[in-house]
């Protein structure tokens, strides 16, 4: 029975997702090629679609869990034998399609003009890929398929798409560069934990922490066709930017209070 146990434990780990993240692959080049015909896109604009997506899935690779088991053990036969190839589960399935919504929306960066012309139908892509977030979480708690790298996976496929939303209101001209602090505030926090190691921390479940993602997404993507006045989406923006300040303080003190009390006697 023991044997057994030790079968089944590392069968699980070294689970990789290769054929999905191939399926995904092809999803997304069946949903960007008929996206870019319909809004007359740039051929280049699908090369850009495939080199998003081919970082996407190389992350992931190299980021599954026993993806370093997978790596030492030099590509022995018997070992990719013992490969599940379908092994994402379906909460990281459902922040995989929301990614690859995201990939459509952000490969419009480099074609500005096209871009603008095209504020509203980006604009519902990314309407429809923040209408499923949240619904990985729920799918994860339904299956029994809860896991910390399915929880990071969701964390930074927010923190990607708040970053390229950010962006792409800078290429349009909707706001100015300031506005890319929406997406890099998460990024410097991330930089800081490696000079103060207590930043590293794990933080608490928080509804705030999940109301400022939501109305961060929420804020960008009504920013993007031009029905709002500059006005208008500068004071949006602007509320965006002090309530993701003001979570991420909170989040900063709350950490430094643990530390202290983690080191009193």
């Amino acid at each position: 029975m023991t044997a057994l146990l030790q079968a089944l434990e590392t069968s699980v780990l070294r689970r990789h997702p290769g054929m999905e993240l191939l399926g995904g692959g092809l999803l997304v080049l069946l949903l960007a090629a008929p996206f870019a015909v319909a809004t007359g896109a740039d051929q280049r604009y699908l090369a850009v679609v495939l080199v998003l997506y081919a970082l996407l899935a190389t992350l992931v690779w190299q980021t599954w869990p026993g993806a370093q088991e997978a790596a030492r053990s030099g590509g022995e036969w018997r070992h990719w034998c013992g490969l599940s190839w379908l092994s994402l589960g379906p909460a990281n399935r459902v922040t995989l399609v929301r990614a690859l919504l995201m990939i459509l929306v952000l490969s419009a960066l480099p074609f500005p003009v096209w871009a603008a012309q095209q504020a509203w139908a980006l604009a519902g892509l990314s309407l429809l890929a923040l209408s499923l977030d949240g619904l990985d979480g729920w799918v994860a708690r339904r299956t029994g398929s809860v896991s910390a790298y399915g929880a990071r996976f969701d964390m930074e496929v927010d923190a990607a798409f708040i970053m390229g939303l950010a962006l792409l209101l800078v290429v349009l001209e909707r706001a100015g560069i300031w506005v890319l602090a929406l997406g890099l505030m998460r990024y410097a926090f991330v930089l800081a934990g490696w000079r103060w190691c207590w930043l590293n921390q794990s933080l608490p479940p928080s509804f705030r922490r999940q109301f400022v993602c939501v109305w961060q997404v929420a804020t960008l993507l009504a920013c993007m066709p031009p029905w709002l006045p500059a006005w208008a989406s500068v004071s949006a923006l602007a509320v965006a930017l002090v309530l993701l300040t003001v979570s991420f303080l909170t989040d900063v003190i709350w950490l430094y209070r643990q530390q202290g009390q983690s080191e009193s006697p």
